[in-house]
């Protein structure tokens, strides 16, 4: 489990997240939401240990992400950032990058990292483009090839930063359904959408945030009862038989 307890992170600019507690347990999908600057990717970053809170911890089953190595960290969370890459290397050569936390110098790859590369490839639908540069793939092939090379870690909780970017609506619901999957499968993910739709019908838990703020974690029929998204984005969100949907305030 990830837990953070009190954490804040004061950037230099003076953005300010502030006392934000949650937990990661095993096998949920937690969500993250808000508008932009609300402070979701940061969060994300102090959760992976790319950032270094101002104040409070973060914990990996009760261990503090201070006093653990870059290494085995990766270990336990495979992180992915919304940067992307940009490389000519073969998806392949790219999923098996995910085996890094696990080899040491010269960083020769065994038949058991082929095969869970393999097995990552095979998840994303990606075994087709093995072979090919990363450079050739369209934008959302080459997220799903990000998101292998995630897998491919074998961590126990993936952190992504926008998965379903440059993903077509079907893509979409496909990655948000294979992310649901390895849940079940007891994998933790914790991901930060914009798709509110997504968010409400794939996750087991929402976190709300505005303003560097924590201001609301519940689950995704809490959270739509609440209001809370309504205020936060300034839309009308609403369910039907084929789903949920949101539009703009008529009084905007």
């Amino acid at each position: 489990m990830i837990k953070l307890s009190n954490v804040s992170y004061l950037y230099s600019s003076g953005f300010r997240l502030e006392n934000v507690s949650l937990s990661l347990k095993k096998g949920e999908v937690l969500t993250i939401v808000g508008p932009n600057g609300a402070g979701k990717s940061t969060l994300l970053k102090l959760t992976a240990g790319q950032l270094i809170p101002t104040e409070g911890s973060v914990f990996i089953s009760d261990r503090s992400l201070a006093k653990m190595t870059r290494g085995q960290i990766a270990k336990h969370l495979a992180y992915l950032s919304q940067s992307g890459l940009q490389s000519d290397l073969t998806v392949e050569d790219v999923v098996l990058h995910g085996r890094f936390p696990h080899k040491t110098f010269p960083y020769q790859y065994g038949k058991e990292d082929r095969a869970l590369a393999a097995k990552a490839m095979e998840k994303m639908g990606l075994l087709p483009f093995s072979r090919r540069s990363l450079s050739t793939l369209s934008g959302g092939e080459k997220q799903r090839t990000m998101i292998a090379m995630a897998l491919c870690q074998n961590s126990n909780s993936l952190l992504l930063d926008e998965p379903t970017a440059f993903l077509d609506p079907g893509g979409r619901i496909s990655l948000m359904e294979t992310l649901c999957g390895l849940s079940e499968e007891g994998k933790s993910i914790l991901c930060v959408l914009h798709d509110l739709t997504l968010a409400l019908r794939f996750s087991h838990r929402i976190a709300v945030m505005d303003t560097g703020r924590l201001l609301s974690l519940a689950t995704p029929d809490e959270t739509l009862a609440s209001g809370i998204l309504s205020r936060v984005f300034g839309v009308d969100l609403g369910r039907s038989d084929d789903g949920f949907y949101y539009y703009k305030n008529r009084n905007d």
